[in-house]
């Protein structure tokens, strides 16, 4: 067999081999970005384990604020509808938890998700009444299922939340504030937030 033939028949085998190589390199390289992708957009959503809550709707709002033994009150009440039920129930309630994408939540998306898993969002009697059930949350907690009709801008809202903050003292305290949405999306300025929603 003559150099020129072998060169070439190893040239021929070099190449198969490369171009399987190739190939395997390709087919692992799309299944590595499926699961990254996959792993991405199911880490978009938490939730926890379900608790039920007693909650009295004809008890005053006021008197549940100063219930909660909050450091700092920067809402205003009388902006906010009084509750659509009355009387005492036991409800259950869990909480959403989402990726904050460029340092906004996506509303619509977010009660979406929260709507496909059977909840609707906490309104303000529920987010205080959670807090007097739970007195010491470890994250930030907002109850979308309340608005405020202080602003008549047709694209700006706010929301009840509970933010948590280190005082002076280096001690961990609570504020009864409220979050901004804009144009659909909620501010969330880095801060990790979680979502009360109670089961329909």
């Amino acid at each position: 067999m003559s150099q020129n033939r072998l060169g070439s028949e190893k040239l021929i085998i070099y190449n198969k081999i490369t171009k399987k190589r190739i190939l395997e390199m390709k087919t692992s390289s799309i299944v590595i970005a499926t699961f990254l992708v996959t792993t991405f957009l199911s880490a978009s959503l938490w939730y926890f384990s379900d608790q039920s809550i007693k909650i009295d709707y004809s008890q005053k709002i006021e008197k549940l604020v100063k219930a909660g033994n909050y450091k700092d009150v920067f809402i205003h009440l009388s902006d906010y509808p009084l509750a659509k039920k009355s009387g005492t129930d036991q409800v259950v309630v869990k909480l959403f938890s989402f990726d904050c994408r460029s340092n906004v939540y996506p509303t619509r998306e977010i009660l979406q998700k929260i709507d496909d898993r059977g909840y609707r969002p906490a309104d303000l009697y529920e987010l205080l009444s959670y807090k007097l059930q739970n007195p010491k949350p470890g994250k930030n907690i907002l109850a979308l299922g309340s608005v405020s009709e202080s602003s008549s801008h047709p694209y700006r809202k706010y929301s009840p939340y509970i933010q948590l903050f280190v005082d002076e003292n280096n001690q961990l305290k609570y504020r009864l504030s409220e979050a901004h949405e804009w144009m659909g999306n909620y501010i969330c300025d880095g801060e990790e937030v979680e979502f009360l929603a109670v089961s329909k």
